[in-house]
């Protein structure tokens, strides 16, 4: 019987550190009759690549259809993409935005693997609401600026997306679509998700688990410079912006001023804060957990919160930032005047 087996997330749960370790073990995988078809379905049989966004950048892309066209064309490429899928083999798909759209992601999914006659398997995985906010603001918040206008502090962030935070109303609709079909693990409780994700397939010695912690969120100071320079811009800023800034010196000059770089860096108040706003979502989760087998959410501080900053905390760590990138362009430019002048550079 051929198999799918479907991650959807959620965000900030190591999605980013499994899709790594399913690319680099690519070719041991399909050795093994085990496919892995991406974040978009473009890794899927080339009979299957019938749109522009099978791509590992298109999840924006299928977000900007209308819900009738997102569920048309994606269930066009997964009936054709299972339809090819060889006999007893098993496929992998894995995007933590799926979990997101269950109105869009979900039909698609049960309808086309239940017409297919594959044996489908669900892979979420949910963290403390305190810890996923607090890692969510330091990449949607600041590093990747997602809205536009000036970057928010992180009590006003959280006010503002709510909903989206909320991520246990999605879970609850997977849970009662797929029931035990669906794997609902508590990451809190994992020590390494590529471990964990790895059990899911027929040989877990199949997946390399990387050496390094993928798109760990940036160290407090970097994480100022980051809002310093997306501050700057009325629209959405990419990461690559600065990470292009922080290989190109000397840097451009502000335009703003944050008026308050602490307000981006949140105290363990801020998060109680935030813990309590999204209680009745954790509430949901632990819920569906028990039911699971896993262990409920933890709540409180776990002695992983960041250290409180004041502003001129932030301040001087940012300023050491600048000096240490000032003292690598004048290195630079050192050893240019040297070649220039038909020295040697040192």
């Amino acid at each position: 019987m051929k198999s799918l087996l479907v991650h959807i997330g959620t965000g900030k749960t190591g999605s980013t550190a499994i899709q790594h370790a399913l690319t680099t073990s690519g070719s041991v995988l399909r050795e093994k009759g085990v496919h892995y078809w991406g974040l978009n379905l473009e890794g899927c049989d080339a009979a299957a690549r019938l749109h522009p966004w099978q791509e590992p950048s298109g999840t924006g892309a299928i977000q900007k259809l209308s819900v009738p066209d997102a569920i048309q064309q994606l269930r066009q490429v997964l009936d054709k993409a299972l339809t090819a899928l060889p006999d007893s083999q098993l496929a992998i798909w894995s995007n933590e935005s799926i979990c997101e759209r269950p109105a869009v992601y979900l039909p698609v999914i049960k309808d086309a693997s239940e017409a297919a006659g594959v044996s489908c398997t669900v892979v979420c995985y949910v963290r403390s609401h305190r810890a996923f906010v607090n890692s969510a603001y330091k990449q949607w918040g600041v590093k990747h600026k997602t809205y536009a206008g000036r970057v928010l502090g992180f009590r006003d962030w959280i006010r503002s997306r709510g909903q989206f935070l909320s991520y246990g109303r999605q879970v609850a609709a997977w849970d009662a679509a797929f029931a035990d079909r669906l794997r609902l693990v508590n990451y809190d409780q994992v020590p390494d998700v590529v471990q964990h994700f790895a059990g899911f397939l027929p040989d877990p010695s199949l997946l390399t688990v990387p050496k390094r912690r993928m798109n760990v969120a940036p160290a407090q100071s970097l994480l100022a410079l980051y809002a310093l320079h997306n501050n700057q811009l009325d629209a959405a800023v990419p990461p690559q912006a600065v990470e292009t800034l922080l290989q190109r010196y000397p840097l451009a000059e502000a335009k703003h001023e944050v008026t308050d770089l602490a307000a981006l860096f949140p105290d363990g108040q801020a998060l109680s804060e935030a813990e309590e706003l999204l209680k009745d979502d954790a509430d949901l989760v632990n819920g569906l957990l028990r039911r699971h087998g896993q262990p409920e959410l933890l709540s409180g501080n776990q002695g992983d919160d960041d250290p409180a900053l004041t502003t001129d905390d932030v301040q001087s760590s940012l300023l050491s930032v600048l000096l240490q990138m000032l003292m690598l362009q004048e290195k630079r430019i050192s050893q240019l005047e040297k070649q220039l002048a038909g020295g040697n550079p040192a």
